[in-house]
């Protein structure tokens, strides 16, 4: 399956993260600048999308021999939609995103659900950072790779999601309905290397705080 990485301009994660990453893909955007954190990282991006409205330097891009789409700044979308668009269009069926959350919240709300958005129309789609994952599980089961400590958060996304069954946490869910605006499901703690969530109904994020 065709895996494309997005990059964007939000929390900024270590180099040696964003190179391991981009070993795990097929094809790398730059959302904006985030091609120039690229870069810097020492990734070479396939392509950089955007307004580019904080960064107009495109001889910086040129020389690097990255491919540019530029749109203008009054636009019906943001710059990652516009590139969630162009990887759907060139059939990428798996999206992971990067440097999506932190600095402004309504960017990271919105990117948020733009994987959601994704995930219900059937790709296989998750935000990565250093610090934290977020995936989205709807109705299924699932294992998840994580340290033992981590912080496991389970945020309902329906007013009610049901039989939420894990197995690999400190406080382990055993047919548990959650509800939207409870915090039951806040901060549990892995207690193995691999937890499996299953849900019987309803959509959820599983946020991960990976601890070093």
């Amino acid at each position: 399956m065709s895996k494309v990485l997005i990059v964007g301009n939000g929390i900024l994660n270590s180099n040696k993260f964003y190179i391991n990453l981009s070993k795990k893909v097929d094809f790398i955007i730059g959302v904006d600048i985030g091609a120039k954190v690229l870069l810097d990282a020492g990734v070479k991006p396939d392509l950089a999308i955007g307004d580019f409205d904080s960064f107009e330097n495109f001889e910086f891009f040129e020389k690097a021999g990255i491919r540019i789409i530029k749109y203008p700044i009054e636009k019906d979308k943001s710059d990652t939609e516009l590139a969630i668009d162009f990887a759907i269009k060139e059939g990428y069926e798996e999206f992971m995103f990067s440097g999506m959350l932190g600095r402004r919240i309504d960017h990271a709300l919105f990117n948020i659900s733009l994987v959601l958005k994704l995930y219900k129309e059937g790709k296989n789609c998750a935000i990565v950072e250093e610090n934290e994952e977020i995936y989205p599980i709807s109705s299924e089961s699932r294992i998840f790779k994580v340290n033992t400590v981590d912080i496991v958060s389970i945020f309902p996304l329906d007013k009610i999601v049901y039989g939420v069954l894990t197995e690999g946490l400190k406080y382990e869910l055993q047919n548990k309905d959650l509800f939207y605006g409870s915090t039951l499901p806040l901060s549990n703690v892995a207690l193995k290397n691999e937890i499996s969530i299953s849900i019987k109904k309803g959509t959820a994020l599983v946020i991960i705080e990976k601890i070093k």
